[in-house]
């Protein structure tokens, strides 16, 4: 006998890699004549990006940048800088060629060492860790209903989560401007960051169009040792792609700031120089849409022996993204001797997003630090880290996560030999639940072997026992539940009362 098959597809979402890996990086640098020698390196941060991932077959291949900023005495006992530009890249082997790709990957520094070997030489090591993702994202089917035969259908409303856009993406963005008035003009740059602030977007024909502002914040020094501080914004705006996504979907980007290179332009006596930012620039894309089916999760026929095939299906659904802000205190203990903090700034150390059950987990690890000069007119370089952890509850157990994170200082109080600084994270948390289903995926019956019916007559007088379902009840006598929920006036298939019911007796 033909049955008549309803197939209905269900969005597939299948992590093909879930790694951290590293990819070591160093260089030899030797110092330009205009830059002042080294006495003594302060301090060496690292920024690191994955300026670009793609899939090639089985492989995975990253190109990124490395960006070292040193911080050094010089010999005249003056602070001073130089920013290094290390670029990498890394292939990583995927067990299988994924079907339509979505990417996500994060870079991070791992240990780093900056040595002086000389006044006019560094030398650097170091590893960037990469935290890699590929998802690979397509369909399978699965009964809904199921007509002929004699075939009753139980049914489940399932939310399937068709994932659109799951992916990082790098870019640059440049902007300058002219320095405040009072800054001379022989000021050179000792430190810069920049922030980003909200991001702003609208989803149009599967393309999300998104702009923010980044803040870019520069410390300057002259030949007397005075500082000086300057900000301008930059515009970021970019046309991301998510195919298929619409005003409906469920989407989110977030910019963050992976690196910045600040240059000061040549000016005449009268003029004032111009600062050139260059940005990279990540957004961390995230779009879904969900859609609702009901698919059969269990049959039987009233007539004849039956059989299925069935599996589990892996699914999960958009959620609407979680935005907080995380505020965190320090208070820094400073050297007896130390006779001003010349900078104080935030940045974040460590970040750990996770997903358990019914929890989203937003943890890290925020890094104070401090340029101070000593009452002998030494700079030095101090920090001190501080931990975060916050709990925030979600409806189920977590699939996806894609995180962005940013920490910046707020305020500093100067407390005799102690600061009381006070920063923000802001987490950006866009995330899918899990679900899994047992789904019937083929249904045939056998003529040749009909039912043979447990009631003689037309009616049977049972008596459920605590709990038992209208459906198992059904299946057992092979009838109809909807003739078993008619005769006794019920209103669904689930638990019965205990006391007596009709089975009704197909004939």
């Amino acid at each position: 006998m033909e049955l008549s098959l309803e197939q209905r597809p269900v969005a597939v979402n299948e992590t093909i890699l879930d790694i951290n890996t590293e990819q070591a990086v160093e260089s030899d640098v030797l110092l330009a004549d205009y830059y002042p020698r080294i006495s003594r390196i302060l301090h060496c941060s690292v920024d690191t990006s994955a300026e670009q991932a793609v899939v090639s077959g089985e492989r995975l291949i990253i190109d990124g940048m490395a960006v070292c900023r040193i911080l050094y005495k010089s010999e005249e006992g003056a602070p001073a800088s130089i920013t290094v530009k290390l670029p990498y890249s890394k292939t990583v082997e995927l067990r299988r060629a994924p079907q339509k790709p979505q990417i996500y990957v994060k870079a991070q520094p791992g240990y780093f060492s900056c040595r002086a070997v000389n006044s006019g030489r560094i030398d650097i090591r170091g590893a960037v860790v990469l935290s890699c993702k590929v998802v690979s994202t397509g369909e399978s089917e699965a009964i809904g209903s199921v007509q002929g035969g004699g075939i009753q259908c139980r049914c489940r409303d399932i939310c399937c989560g068709r994932l659109l856009r799951y992916c990082t993406k790098s870019f640059i963005v440049r902007g300058e401007e002219k320095l405040s008035d009072d800054i001379p003009a022989d000021a050179v740059l000792l430190r810069s960051s920049a922030t980003v602030g909200d991001t702003a977007f609208k989803v149009v024909g599967g393309k999300i169009v998104s702009k923010s502002d980044a803040e870019v914040n520069l410390l300057l020094t002259d030949g007397e040792r005075r500082l000086y501080r300057d900000s301008f914004s930059v515009p970021v705006s970019e046309i991301l792609d998510a195919d298929g996504a619409d005003e409906d979907s469920i989407c989110s980007v977030a910019f963050t700031v992976d690196w910045m290179e600040v240059k000061l332009s040549s000016a005449a006596s009268d003029e004032q120089p111009i600062a050139s930012a260059e940005l990279c620039i990540t957004a961390k894309i995230w779009a879904a849409t969900n859609e609702n089916g009901s698919f059969m999760v269990d049959c039987f026929s009233t007539g004849y022996e039956t059989t299925r095939e069935s599996r589990p299906f892996a699914i999960s659904r958009g959620a609407e993204p979680v935005h907080r802000t995380i505020s965190l205190e320090q208070q820094l203990e400073l050297p007896s001797d130390t006779e001003e903090v010349l900078d104080l700034w935030a940045e974040l150390a460590e970040e750990t997003v996770t997903g358990g059950e019914n929890v989203l987990k937003i943890c890290g690890r925020v890094r104070f630090c401090a340029l101070v000069q000593m009452s002998g007119g030494e700079p030095e370089y101090m920090e001190q880290t501080a931990d975060f952890c916050e709990d925030i509850p979600v409806e189920g157990a977590l699939a996806e996560i894609m995180p962005a994170l940013t920490a910046r200082l707020e305020e500093q109080k100067n407390q005799g030999n102690s600061v009381l600084a006070r920063a923000s994270i802001r987490a950006d948390v866009a995330f899918s639940i899990a679900d899994k289903a047992q789904l019937i995926t083929e249904v045939a019956v056998d003529e040749n072997r009909p039912v043979k019916p447990k009631n003689a007559g037309c009616l049977t007088l049972y008596f459920p026992q605590q709990g038992e379902q209208v459906w198992d009840i059904a299946k057992r006598y092979s009838t109809s539940p909807a003739l078993i929920l008619q005769e006794n006036d019920l209103q669904d298939d689930g638990a019965v009362e205990e006391g007596m019911l009709l089975i009704p007796a197909i004939r």
